[in-house]
């Protein structure tokens, strides 16, 4: 069992690559990856622009994309 320093450690190595991947998966627009991210009883919060369920924010992820062109 690691210490807690390493325990801390690897948290933080697993919190960043679950990051980089929703980072990946909304500028390659690949919305599957994005909803694999995410718990079923998830709740996503984007202040006033959306708050919902995993399913409802991949849903909204399009539209709401639509007007740029990169990200």
């Amino acid at each position: 069992m690691p210490d807690a320093e390493t325990r801390r450690l690897l948290d933080h190595v697993a919190l960043r690559d679950l990051v980089m991947r929703y980072c990946r998966g909304v500028d390659r627009r690949d919305f599957a990856l994005v909803r694999a991210l995410y718990h079923n009883d998830a709740i996503d919060h984007h202040g006033a622009m959306f708050r919902g369920g995993p399913d409802e924010f991949v849903a909204w992820l399009p539209e709401a994309m639509a007007p740029w062109e990169l990200t």
